[in-house]
């Protein structure tokens, strides 16, 4: 085999596509309830199938990172620790599998695909605010 052959696979097996998605990289709902009101609890939990429609999976995206960044995460914000308005997205956190409080929201991160669905995550709250 032609050494430029070997060097090309050597660079290209690693990003082989697993289930439509490359090996490595990590899928999250991305979307608003402000902007789309189905991002409220129309999102499914993990990678969409095929009765997934159009509509919703359109905000199953990979996260783009940065290099330097190590613990990349799915979040699910509840903003104003409320459920009338959450942000999906992809994040990156130093509480890495428990949902907690900041002042305002109340954050759940997670770290597999599709993760950060329509599941209401309450258990385990840890408070970040400071008195």
């Amino acid at each position: 085999m032609n050494i430029g052959i070997s060097l090309y696979l050597m660079i290209t097996l690693p990003l082989l596509v697993i289930g439509g998605n490359p090996i490595g990289v990590l899928y999250c709902w991305i979307c608003d309830s402000s902007v789309d009101s189905n991002c409220l609890n129309n999102i499914p939990h993990g990678i969409p199938d095929d009765s997934t429609s159009a509509n919703i999976r359109k905000y199953f995206q990979p996260c783009n990172w940065s290099v330097n960044v190590v613990n990349y995460q799915c979040l699910t914000i509840y903003m104003d620790n409320n459920d009338k308005h959450i942000i999906r997205q992809c994040g990156y956190d130093d509480y890495q599998y428990s949902c907690y409080k900041n002042q305002t929201n109340l954050i759940c991160p997670c770290d597999y695909n599709g993760c950060n669905g329509s599941v209401k995550i309450f258990s385990n709250v840890k408070s970040t605010t400071k008195n």
